[in-house]
């Protein structure tokens, strides 16, 4: 009888006969902290235990990896679920230091033999001082992403509006935040000349501009009535109606209705029910379909 095996299916073979053994010198290799390469906040250790690495992330309170080596430089994670496909791969440079580990194989991370805890603190501050960052923020480059930003309890509230989804962030200083669960999350906030808060930075790599609802006309909304019938189930159809200044979603087969205002052209909001509503066109411009609670698509139905 033959067997094939690719390499890699013949070291998680060996692994689950406990047959992988590394030396002493080979597991003190890949000992060490190493920070991600875009945002150096962001630290993993990696420390052997027996016949086990474990890497354990240092910015938050998250459970720590257990992974079993499948060479010398790769390791792969031997726990269930989410974490079942995690793997890291070390590299060795020039000098045959290993000064890089790759993980899930395009994140970056780099050997950090300076590392010094995260640490950010809460400054004293007042509900009062939190307002001017209130307002609605939209993800530049996209239309229909956008976040709404509120005080409540002298912090500051981000809504996701498109699932509803909230976070809470401590002020850290004038212009900045950190969110207490994760204090590698943070938002930068920048203002104009006239001292008005207009840009925001979120984890150091996401920019959001502070902007406004628009306001549509009632026919400017008329474009998009008709019936839509749903992707998934085609017994299901929604019908949208132009109301005042409002888009209202009215469910065929219940008669419920959901009334939304416009947040731009292409994306419309129930706050009560965090209900968002995504405008989708064809190349031509036309309306070809909406996007409900971010997951369930329904096309236009020709009349």
């Amino acid at each position: 009888m033959k067997y094939l095996f690719t390499a890699s299916a013949f070291f998680l073979w060996l692994i689950s006969q406990g047959q992988m053994q590394l030396s002493a010198g080979q597991w003190k290799a890949v000992e060490g902290i190493f920070k991600n390469w875009q945002n150096s906040d962001m630290n993993i250790r990696f420390e052997v235990r027996g016949d086990t690495l474990v890497a354990r992330p240092l910015w938050a309170e998250f459970n720590p990896i257990l992974l079993k080596p499948v060479s010398p430089l790769e390791f792969h994670s031997i726990e269930t679920g989410e974490r079942s496909n995690f793997k890291v791969v070390f590299n060795r440079d020039s000098t045959g230091s290993v000064n890089e580990v790759m993980v899930n194989g395009n994140d970056q991370w780099l050997r950090n033999n300076h590392y010094q805890p995260l640490v950010r603190e809460e400054i004293a501050h007042t509900p009062e001082q939190i307002r001017p960052f209130e307002g609605l923020y939209q993800f530049e480059g996209q239309d229909v992403r956008y976040l709404q930003l509120f005080e409540r309890d002298n912090r500051l509230i981000v809504k996701q509006l498109w699932d509803g989804g909230e976070l809470a962030f401590l002020m850290q200083s004038d212009l900045s935040f950190y969110f207490l669960g994760n204090k590698v999350l943070t938002i930068d906030f920048s203002k104009d000349d006239a001292g008005q808060v207009t840009r925001m930075v979120f984890f150091r790599r996401d920019h959001w501009k502070k902007t406004n609802k628009v306001t549509l006309t009632p026919a400017a909304i008329r474009q998009y009535e008709g019936k839509y019938r749903s992707r998934d189930d085609p017994d299901n159809q929604l019908q949208l109606i132009a109301r005042d200044s409002n888009l209202v979603v009215k469910q065929v087969w219940d008669g419920k209705e959901i009334a939304l205002t416009p947040i731009s052209d292409l994306f419309f909001y129930n706050d009560v029910q965090s209900y968002p509503l995504q405008v989708k066109r064809s190349p031509d411009g036309k309306v070809k379909s909406i996007l409900i609670l971010s997951s369930q698509e329904f096309d236009k139905v020709p009349e």
